[in-house]
């Protein structure tokens, strides 16, 4: 090899078109991967499941490599490959944390370049096509909430996710539209409410309300009205709520004035939360 061709890499520069740098960048979280690449058999991710990963750098390395060897030709521009492929891949790691516009104007937490080892999740389940919009937040091991970096449903029940740092703990939250008034469904026209909230009952019927109460008792079975053929879904208000009365008062609390108000507040259902903490190995 001519040794003078070696000084071509004292001066070259990295400043590609903003096109090939944006490229790099979402290669290094995985867009454009082929699904059968991330997942080779289906029996991997059987529904209602969920499988964490890290992705290895040496791997991303190698990938980003070779889109950056495209179009090499003679020992000369191997040369010119050998310096400007890691110029890439340093600056692809740096712009894969800006791919999500930095968190801005989506209320997520900013990041200024990726902090290896990226970590993630591949969720498959009927959660994704049914909670449009579910939250999720991750943290580290210090409690400080990671930088999601990549949140892509890649089916209508596949969900990934690619967060920027080890993940040590997640939580994933149906969407805050989610509170709602209910009752858990027993099948046959028959609903019941699992448990109660602590209540105090206050002079013009307001509420100050409190968490579950632990240990409430059996579920109580909702009064409703019954139809022509079948029971309907509507339920006898009045007779629900004295049902809560009395339940509330064999576990000690007071609620002489059972208004709307503390109705309200046994009637609510939160959107629901699950945690995760992924094995660490």
């Amino acid at each position: 090899m001519d040794k003078d061709w070696t000084k071509l890499t004292d001066t070259v520069s990295y400043d590609p078109p903003d096109e090939i740098k944006r490229f790099l960048a979402r290669s290094v979280l995985l867009y454009g991967v082929p699904f059968q690449y991330l997942v080779p058999d289906e029996r991997m991710l059987i529904p209602e499941s969920v499988h964490f990963f890290f992705l290895d750098p040496g791997w991303i390395a190698m990938m980003v490599q070779g889109a950056t060897s495209v179009g090499r030709l003679d020992a000369q521009d191997t040369v010119l490959d050998t310096t400007m492929r890691h110029r890439a891949l340093e600056k692809a790691m740096v712009d894969a944390a800006l791919v999500r516009g930095n968190g801005k104007d989506i209320g997520e937490p900013q990041a200024t370049a990726a902090k290896w080892p990226l970590t993630g999740f591949l969720l498959r389940s009927s959660v994704v096509d049914g909670w449009q919009g579910v939250e999720m937040k991750a943290y580290d091991k210090d409690g400080v909430e990671v930088a999601p970096l990549r949140i892509d449903r890649l089916a209508p029940d596949i969900l990934l996710c690619i967060f920027n740092g080890k993940v040590m703990h997640m939580t994933v939250k149906q969407p805050p539209e989610g509170l709602h008034f209910g009752l858990s469904p027993l099948g046959n026209g028959k609903y019941q409410r699992l448990s109660l909230r602590k209540v105090t009952a206050k002079s013009g019927g307001s509420v100050e309300p409190g968490q579950q109460i632990p240990n409430s008792g059996a579920p109580i079975d909702a009064p409703m009205r019954k139809g022509k053929s079948r029971p309907t879904r509507v339920v006898r208000v009045a007779e629900l709520a004295s049902l809560f009365q009395q339940r509330l008062k064999s576990l000690g609390q007071d609620a002489p004035d059972f208004t709307s108000g503390e109705f309200g507040v046994e009637m609510v259902e939160s959107p629901g939360l699950v945690d995760f903490k992924p094995p660490q190995g």
